[in-house]
């Protein structure tokens, strides 16, 4: 009898695989300035951390097609299969083991420190009563949905937080004009009014269980950087020069008066964000026009086409090098190979032989054994 493994490294391979050509692809996209499409690039970080969830369980399911590629996968399918000191269990499933037990340390963590910046924030909700009050004047101009506003007494960048209850954050409103802090409410509810924040949320959860992968990390720098992007071309849209130059002074002044502040954590869609070295790049994309309109069509479709294929990739296939057994079924099993196994055609279906003899009997060839001579 062949038994499955319960846990596959498989689908974390394969799930690592989709990621890796994910933010490569990303990273071409912003250096060669393909990041016009708002919403394409939204849905390119749900994809990705729809996968990064899918490698959280690494199992294979009913619907999923294994893809063999022996050369390259053996050598890692052999030292996570290996049994630990004559035991049942796999490397795989120490690592699992470690991997999960990290996870919900980090979930606890975060949602700790996260309840901790919150309740911070909120101390620092103006009333309609204080001399701050006509900043909900101005709020109102641009959310339908009530928004709180904290004026923070120490060197922050503009930001907002709060999925369902928003609260923009704000630092000494006194060294803006009026027409800065339209652009700083235009570009803070607009992350509102996109779902920008559950989104993050979404990514910080996928940083917390992924606690061991660097890839992770990255993509969350890149997100930040791409919403505040997408977010710079939506409000400019239609602006003249003169308006472009005011908001590019604008995020190079909030980035000096950060020079010197102390980092805190980014639970929040920052206006200028955490690393100012960023902003060359921000500046560059606001004289940018989308100008040929098919042209971005056609890249904009080839853009999904490509997101859509390694979604499908991640979910329903897996790569694997061979059929695995594990270490409490090695003995007395039997491991089925191109050069050991065949099979041939029958009144009934196919017999399956390993080894010249006759193993076992299906009615239609299985999805794993595809591979197999039929003689």
């Amino acid at each position: 009898m062949i038994k499955a493994l319960l846990l596959s490294p498989g689908p974390v391979l394969t799930c690592l695989l989709a990621i890796i050509l994910l933010l490569a692809f990303f990273s071409l996209s912003v250096r060669f300035g393909f990041l016009y499409d708002r919403t394409n690039t939204r849905i390119f970080f749900a994809i990705i951390s729809v996968i990064c969830l899918r490698m959280v369980l690494p199992v294979n399911f009913p619907f999923t097609y294994s893809i063999y590629i022996r050369d390259f996968v053996r050598p890692v399918m052999d030292v996570l299969s290996a049994s630990i000191a004559d035991t049942p269990f796999m490397v795989f499933d120490c690592l699992y083991g470690i991997w999960a037990v990290g996870a919900v340390m980090q979930l606890c963590r975060f949602l700790k420190a996260k309840k901790v910046y919150t309740d911070r924030i909120r101390e620092f909700i103006i009333t309609k009563e204080s001399s701050c009050a006509y900043l909900y004047d101005l709020a109102q101009n641009h959310s339908a949905k009530q928004v709180k506003i904290a004026v923070v007494p120490f060197p922050v960048s503009p930001g907002i937080t709060g999925i369902c209850n928003p609260v923009l954050i704000l630092p000494e409103v006194d060294g803006f004009s009026k027409k800065e802090l339209t652009y700083i409410f235009d570009h803070e509810l607009y992350h509102y009014k996109k779902h920008d924040l559950a989104l993050l949320l979404l990514i910080d959860i996928v940083c917390c269980i992924h606690w061991w992968n660097p890839l992770v990390y990255m993509m969350k720098k890149w997100f930040c950087l791409a919403m505040e992007i997408t977010n710079d071309q939506a409000i400019m849209q239609g602006r003249d020069s003169a308006d472009r130059l005011e908001y590019a002074s604008l995020i190079i002044k909030i980035s000096k008066k950060l020079q010197d502040a102390q980092n805190t954590p980014v639970y929040n869609l920052d206006f200028v964000g955490s690393r100012p070295s960023q902003l060359g790049l921000r500046i560059r994309y606001l004289y940018k026009d989308a100008d040929n309109k098919t042209y971005l069509s056609a890249i904009r479709s080839l853009k999904f086409l490509f997101l859509t294929m390694l979604l499908v990739f991640s979910l329903f296939f897996v790569i694997e090098s061979e059929a695995t057994v594990t270490p409490a079924d090695a003995e007395g099993s039997v491991v089925i190979t191109e050069e050991n196994s065949y099979f041939i055609k029958s009144e009934n279906g196919y017999d399956l032989y390993v080894e010249g003899k006759y193993f076992t009997s299906f009615i239609e060839i299985p999805e794993e054994f595809k591979n197999l001579k039929i003689k």
